[in-house]
């Protein structure tokens, strides 16, 4: 090869290495600028918006709203009335006269005698009432019904108690179930009768309700001061005599009984060594 074709060729060659080289140069300006791009921070995600005081004030104000209150219970009807008012004086019937004949507690056998006495008189009155006004006591309503189911539950757990835990469980029952009645008395009956002999029924019922429910509770402080034992006191009391319950020393109509003299010691009150006929002058004026 001549020197000349050397030099085209060298100088072509000086020529595509520029070319190149300032191709390449171009070609990594937009990759740099590319990984560039990718290596400055991201712009922050856009900021919720901060609430304003009224935002805040308003949202407050709708979490510390009450829920709204129940709408308030239909007003009964008269059938519902006398389907209430007969199945509360069943419940007190029932449980009575489950209570009667177990109990042997006379002032507890006293009390359910009167339970099925007063609420069977009622119960009565309460029919001829509804049959004389011909009204039909409703048979479906579930408040008469939970009741009867109350009922059915309460005879069988009488029954299966003995002793001073059926007096208790009895007496305790009857309380409950008189302030139960009494509460249906006044913000229900009474509120919701319109007929005017049904609502005399209803007051006159209530203070008998409301005796009966007095005389439970007098008769459960009786039972608990008492040990629920009808009044008895315990074998070995001292002072206690036979069939003279809670007698006690110094109790009224106790005296209690001095101990016979020893053979020939002195009365009480005579002087040592004095005369028989000083004796019985003392004795004879006391």
């Amino acid at each position: 090869m001549s020197i000349g074709s050397r030099a085209v060729l060298t100088l072509t060659l000086a020529v595509g290495v520029v070319a190149g080289c300032t191709s390449d140069e171009r070609t990594a300006e937009p990759q740099m600028a590319e990984e560039a791009a990718y290596t400055q921070p991201q712009p922050a995600a856009m900021e919720a918006t901060p609430a304003t005081p009224s935002d805040t004030g308003q949202t407050a104000m709708t979490e510390q709203q009450p829920a709204p209150a129940p709408p308030p219970p239909a007003p009964m009807t008269e059938e519902q009335i006398f389907a209430v008012l007969d199945a509360a004086n069943a419940k007190e019937i029932d449980e009575a006269k489950a209570v009667v004949q177990k109990s042997k507690n006379k002032d507890v056998k006293a009390f359910a005698t009167m339970m099925v006495t007063h609420h069977t008189d009622a119960k009565t009155k309460g029919t001829k009432l509804a049959k004389k006004l011909s009204i039909t006591p409703d048979a479906s309503f579930d408040k008469s019904n939970a009741l009867k189911e109350d009922t059915t539950k309460q005879v069988e757990t009488l029954k299966a108690a003995q002793g001073a835990d059926l007096d208790k469980a009895f007496v305790d029952l009857m309380i409950a179930d008189h302030k139960a009645v009494l509460e249906l008395i006044d913000t229900k009956l009474l509120v919701d009768a319109k007929n005017e002999e049904l609502k005399a029924h209803i007051q006159e019922i209530r203070p008998v309700v409301e005796k009966h429910l007095k005389d439970a509770e007098a008769l459960q402080m009786k039972l608990s001061t008492s040990g629920a034992g009808g009044g008895k006191a315990p074998a070995g009391t001292p002072g206690a005599a036979p069939n003279q319950p809670g007698m006690q020393p110094g109790a009224p109509g106790m005296t209690p009984k001095e101990p016979a003299a020893a053979p020939g010691a002195s009365a009480p009150g005579s002087k040592p060594g004095g005369s028989k006929s000083g004796s019985a002058k003392s004795s004879a004026n006391p």
